[in-house]
């Protein structure tokens, strides 16, 4: 989704879980995952190009501290 259609983000690590919100003029992306903090930023500055959830079959980077997604939801404003 274009840069220029986000109104806000804000990184959440409530209870163990890392999410970071995004809210654009016509949807809401949730990103959930691990080592999520650095990538908020970088996302505030808008320096992210792209984001992809990572499969199963990638999960040794988990060992890392780099960021990890595990999932990303994008639903449409008024059919949440």
């Amino acid at each position: 989704m274009p840069w220029a259609h986000l109104f806000f983000s804000y990184f959440d690590a409530q209870s163990g879980a890392e999410n970071i919100h995004l809210s654009y003029r016509t949807h809401e992306v949730t990103v959930e995952g691990e080592h999520l903090q650095d990538l908020a930023a970088e996302i505030g500055r808008s320096e992210v190009e792209w984001m992809q959830a990572c499969t199963q079959a990638s999960d040794q980077a988990r060992d890392s501290d780099s960021p990890f997604i595990t999932k990303i939801t994008v639903s449409e404003k008024g059919k949440l």
